[in-house]
């Protein structure tokens, strides 16, 4: 596929990022490619359809890693597969999250690649986005000895 040398505007590590087939209308056309700085997964926008709402950042449909500094996204926040909101953290295993939705799972990358904001309370980094039994968004703490939560506005 011929690429476009214009859309390798992100923290990439490959020099051309996005590709189109030459047989036109009905191909693909602008598909995204690049390894994934979370989990060095290949992140395709063919399969991989959501973005990051700060600097459109396709979500890698693997680990859920968006932006690499945010400080507002978080690994988990929404499901890569469908866009659901708040991926459920596994009971087994905290570094999993599972759509309550589709039931797509993503292993989160290593501690020191969490994204999001910071605990208030304990300084955790990524606070989890997730919908409480009023149906209402809400931020908590990943900390199991916290559990700090807030709304989500």
């Amino acid at each position: 596929m011929p690429h476009n040398i214009e859309y390798s505007q992100f923290s990439t590590r490959f020099r051309v990022t996005v590709f189109s087939c030459k047989h036109g209308e009905g191909h693909d056309h602008n598909i995204y490619l690049n390894e994934c700085w979370g989990c060095s997964a290949i992140v395709d926008s063919r399969e991989s359809k959501y973005q990051s709402k700060e600097d459109k950042y396709y979500i890698c449909i693997h680990c859920g890693s968006g932006t690499q500094h945010s400080n507002t996204y978080t690994q988990g926040d929404i499901c890569p597969k469908c866009g659901t909101i708040g991926m459920e953290v596994s009971p087994n295993n905290k570094r999993y999250r599972k759509c309550h939705s589709c039931n797509h799972s993503i292993k989160l990358p290593e501690e020191r690649k969490i994204t999001g904001s910071n605990c208030p309370q304990c300084g955790t980094r990524g606070m989890m986005l997730t919908v409480n039994q009023k149906n209402e968004k809400i931020r908590m703490c990943r900390s199991d000895s916290c559990r700090y939560s807030m709304s989500a506005t």
